[in-house]
Order: C-alpha cells, then sequence, then structure tokens
C-alpha cells in the first residue's frame, strides 16, 4: 500500500515537472504575458481592449472573443494570418480566419491607423514653443482618442473579410482549453534573446471573468506547437478533414 502510495506521488510530481517544462521559454525570444478583466465599465459594459496591439484592433474589432490567435511571419514569409472562435450560444460555435498576405500593405495600415489612434505626448519645455493653435490641434485629437478609443470605426475599413466557418463544440472547447492553459502556465526560463527576425504569434482567450493574453516572438515548445495546429486550421479548415482531426493535433501537445 505504502509503495503505491508513493509511486503516485512520484507520478504526479513526474507530470507535474513535465507539465512545467513543456510551457517554459528557455533562453528564448522576448514575450509579453496579461491577466485582466475581460469587461469594464458599469452599466452598458465593454470589453476591455487595453492588451490589444493595432493589428489585433484591426483583425478582430472591438470585442475579446473566447480564442484568438495571431501568427506574425518572419521576414521571409511576409504575410499575417489569424483565427477566433466565437461562441454564439449554449453549444453554438463560429470560427473565423483570416488572411493578410502583404507585409508592406499591412506594416503602412497599421502606422495609418496609429496616427488617428495614438495619443500625442509632448514635452513639457516643447510645449510652450509651439503655437497656441498646434497645442489646441494636439490636445483635441487627444481628447478624441481617449473619447473613442473603443470605437472600432478606426480599424474596420482596413479588416479582411474573414471565412467563417460552423465548427463543433468539441473542437471550439478543445482550442480553448489548450490556449487557457498556454496563458496561464507559461513561463520564461533564463534570459532573453536578441533575436533579428522569427515569427510572433499572440493567444488570447477569456476564462471566466478574465482575459489572458501571451505574445511570443519566436516560440517553443508547446507554444510552437499549438501554433502549428492553428495554422493547420487556418489554412485546411473546410476541406476533407474533420474537427475531429485537430482535436487529435491538439491533444497531442502537453501544455
Amino acid at each position: 500500500m505504502k509503495r503505491q502510495f508513493l509511486l503516485a506521488i512520484t507520478a504526479i510530481l513526474f507530470n507535474a515537472t513535465g507539465f512545467a517544462q513543456d510551457a517554459n521559454h528557455n533562453k528564448g525570444g522576448a514575450y509579453t504575458k496579461k491577466c485582466s478583466y475581460n469587461l469594464v465599465g458599469e452599466g452598458d459594459t465593454q470589453y476591455n481592449l487595453s492588451d490589444k496591439s493595432v493589428l489585433d484592433r484591426i483583425l478582430f474589432g472591438s470585442t475579446n472573443s473566447l480564442v484568438e490567435y495571431v501568427f506574425q511571419a518572419s521576414l521571409d514569409q511576409p504575410s499575417v494570418l489569424a483565427l477566433r472562435i466565437v461562441n454564439e450560444g449554449p453549444e453554438t460555435y463560429r470560427l473565423e480566419t483570416l488572411t493578410m498576405k502583404n507585409r508592406e500593405e499591412v506594416a503602412k495600415m497599421i502606422q495609418e491607423v496609429s496616427a488617428e489612434t495614438g495619443r500625442i505626448n509632448v514635452p513639457g519645455k516643447l510645449q510652450a514653443q509651439l503655437p497656441m493653435e498646434v497645442m489646441e490641434k494636439i490636445r483635441e485629437h487627444n481628447k478624441n482618442v481617449r473619447r473613442n478609443s473603443l470605437s472600432d470605426e478606426p480599424y474596420k475599413s482596413y479588416r479582411p473579410e474573414p471565412k467563417s466557418f460552423n465548427i463543433s463544440p468539441a473542437l471550439a472547447e478543445k482550442l480553448h482549453e489548450k490556449t487557457a492553459l498556454l496563458t496561464k502556465n507559461f513561463t520564461g526560463k533564463g534570459s532573453q534573446r536578441l533575436i533579428a527576425d522569427g515569427n510572433t504569434v499572440t493567444y488570447r482567450c477569456i476564462t471566466g471573468d478574465e482575459v489572458r493574453s501571451l505574445t511570443v516572438h519566436s516560440p517553443q515548445s508547446g507554444a510552437q506547437q499549438l501554433s502549428d495546429v492553428c495554422l493547420e486550421i487556418i489554412r485546411s479548415y473546410g476541406t476533407a478533414d474533420n474537427d475531429e482531426h485537430y482535436i487529435e493535433l491538439l491533444d497531442k501537445i502537453t501544455l
């Protein structure tokens, strides 16, 4: 009996160690990890969009979805690929996939939207040197940015037309499960490497009342494995493959 107990404890510790190792990012590229409230405000609540980049807002609008994934390719693969899972009701889920293939066009649209939606911060010493009418325009711009921070208007005209599919609850929930585990348990080990190129991936999911996000440059281990499955879903969903095929791939990822 004692031996069985010790074996059980050993197995638990072994699995826990493997669990942590698979989620580790060992001497890798830069990453950011964030967890916050999904909703903000009272009464007419709004989604918390504080961790979303301009590109995220272009792709997904002014909402947080059950699962969101963005792949920004390295320099030799000029494309942006994305997916999201939308929960439309009990046991009802929609998959949306989006593709942006021209790196220069993506960079240009991000620059244009950033100019419209970003605050202009003028150092105190410089404020006194600028004409009053210029400072007034800057103040008005910043007021509009603050007032319209949750609006989708500056972003939606740049949004690619998504491909939309109804997917099974089993696949939606499995993809959410894996994304939630990764965003919760991802850890960095060692020190950050300075990597000039490489892919960047972003994962985001709603879990309870929270929204969790993780962005990784040059992903490793589980972050890379989950990215590979997400990319296969984006590129091939709707063909002969069925939902069970993707579930099997997701089940092979240990996080």
